[in-house]
């Protein structure tokens, strides 16, 4: 999956606007768009 199509899906799922290049982290480090939503969650709880 490319880096387009994997903020898509993520586009798809979540209800506020990303910006793609600090999500670039999390498709680097090879997580699903489902598992880049958790972790951002994560992250921002932090």
């Amino acid at each position: 999956m490319d880096f387009q199509t994997w903020i898509a899906e993520i586009e798809a799922v979540v209800t506020f606007d990303i910006d793609a290049a600090l999500w670039r982290k999390y498709f680097d480090a090879g997580l699903t768009p489902i598992e880049a939503i958790e972790q951002n969650r994560i992250d921002e709880e932090v």
